[in-house]
């Protein structure tokens, strides 16, 4: 993301009216500060004693340009209004964006500026204190490296790239579920902030039919630390949640909820996750984007049907949960996906592509479709992304590959993974190979398609571990193939 600072010359003095005495701060840019106004310190709980139907006022000179927020708090039932001066966007006022009857407002910080706050506790309100504070928005990413085969902490990487230059943005790895239950400088749980990422292991025992309802945090010694629904803290300041793990979506566990679910339950304003097991390197892929597109401008619905439009219409990471409100936005900007301009003759075209050609269609979203082209009765990695108005196409993208010949299958070549196989886990655990998806398909290698076999492999642990396992295997020559890699010829970042 790239910061423009513009300088702001002032040509008069801002003056709080009906004020006798005030004094000049020349460094807060030629404001003259009311005596009755004081400064409020980062992260602090100032207690405000006023009654109702009165205002009182506060200070505040960012040195940054990161996100923050403005809140009022308590325990009574006290009204509120919060108003913010002195922007470079003007005046922001809220009523009831925060808990019960009290404020909030996110705003962004402008380097240098004195910001005022006012805050008038209403006169139809119930007297009493309340709390305001100041914070800067707070960015959670968390990750672990559970073993050799398991690692997310790489997931981390590119949404704390993303975000780290307007959020307070922090990568906790290998945390135990205290830690990120414990509240921070903010007095609130590292878990309820306003952007929230879980990379890690979810919960499926093969022993007890048990899908969903916890998340493995890990214990110093290695083993998991797993935190159930029950254990959720407060999450009233999350704005968004993604939950890379299996089963977040799932509700086939003992508090018939998911992890998806329940966070909103809980106070977070959207949350995502998958209904079933998914590959690490799937998961990753999807959080990448998505987090790139919210920086970009994106809002979290159009950014997650980014994320997920990466993958292959098999990949089990297709079957996810968005809860809440998908139209929430991370920054100021405010930017909607963008299509190529067709002419209405190759809008014509496609459309009678679409009837008379043997396609195999993959619905992303309700106005984003893909057509894959078939060779041999199998899909192959050529294909549309048709986008619609309803039922008439607006755009699309043509994402076919030309190639030379079509390489012959030898089904003997294949992989043979058998249901209920039982072996040891890199951490000397039984695992069950729970269930088993085979598909083939067409790629593009060397000018020529190749018939490639993917066989996914869920494999689960008495102790409710879960995890997932590709193997692809090219049906010409019998070699072995990454898949990532075949991902990323799917996307078109690479051309074998």
């Amino acid at each position: 993301m790239i910061k423009v600072l513009i300088p702001i010359i002032l040509s008069s003095f801002i003056v709080y009216s009906g004020v006798q005495g005030s004094t000049l701060h020349p460094s807060n840019n030629g404001i003259i500060r009311s005596p009755m106004a004081q400064y409020i310190t980062l992260n602090t709980f100032q207690t405000v004693s006023t009654t109702p139907g009165t205002t009182k006022e506060y200070l505040f000179t960012f040195t940054d340009n990161e996100f923050y927020v403005v809140e009022t708090s308590g325990i009574g039932n006290q009204d509120t209004t919060l108003t913010i001066e002195n922007l470079v966007g003007g005046t922001l006022t809220d009523d009831d964006s925060g808990e019960d009857l009290f404020s909030k407002i996110y705003v962004t910080g402008q380097s240098g500026t004195l910001m005022k706050i006012k805050v008038t506790l209403k006169s139809s309100s119930a007297p009493g204190n309340f709390a305001l504070q100041l914070r800067r928005q707070q960015m959670a990413l968390f990750g672990f490296d559970y073993d050799a085969f398991h690692i997310t902490t790489g997931h981390l990487t590119s949404p704390f790239n993303n975000f780290t230059a307007t959020y307070d943005a922090y990568k906790f790895e290998n945390k135990t579920k205290n830690y990120g239950l414990t509240q921070d400088s903010r007095r609130y749980a590292r878990l309820n902030s306003e952007v929230l990422l879980f990379a890690g292991h979810g919960n499926g025992a093969f022993n007890s039919s048990t899908y969903g309802g916890a998340v493995a945090f890990i214990n110093s010694n290695g083993t998991l630390d797993w935190m159930n629904l029950n254990d959720f803290p407060t999450m009233n300041n999350v704005k968004v949640a993604v939950w890379s793990v299996c089963y977040g979506g799932s509700t086939a566990n003992e508090f018939n909820n998911s992890v998806v679910q329940k966070a909103v339950d809980q106070g977070a304003k959207v949350s995502f996750g998958y209904y079933p097991s998914v590959l690490l390197s799937s998961a990753k892929t999807v959080s990448d984007i998505l987090f790139s597109r919210m920086a970009y401008g994106y809002s979290f619905g159009n950014a997650v049907i980014d994320g997920i439009a990466a993958l292959p219409y098999y990949d089990t990471a297709n079957q996810y949960l968005i809860v809440g409100d998908s139209s929430i936005h991370l920054n100021t900007s405010n930017r909607n996906p963008e299509y190529p301009f067709r002419a209405q003759n190759e809008l014509s075209q496609m459309t009678n592509r679409i009837v008379s050609a043997r396609l195999f269609r993959h619905e992303i979203s309700s106005n984003y479709v893909r057509y894959y082209e078939m060779i041999n009765g199998k899909v192959a990695f050529s294909y549309y992304d048709v986008f619609y108005d309803g039922d008439t196409i607006v755009s699309f993208k043509d994402m076919t590959m030309l190639y030379n010949d079509v390489k012959p299958l030898n089904k003997n070549n294949s992989f043979e993974a058998i249901k209920g196989t039982l072996q040891l886990d890199s951490n000397g655990q039984m695992q069950k190979l729970e269930k088993v998806q085979k598909h083939i398909i067409y790629c593009g290698i060397d000018g020529s398609m190749h018939p490639i076999e993917i066989t996914l492999m869920e494999y689960q642990t008495g102790s409710g571990v879960v995890s997932m396992e590709a193997k692809c295997t090219d049906l010409y020559n019998g070699s072995d193939i990454d898949y990532e890699r075949l991902n990323s010829i799917h996307s078109r970042y690479n051309w074998w």
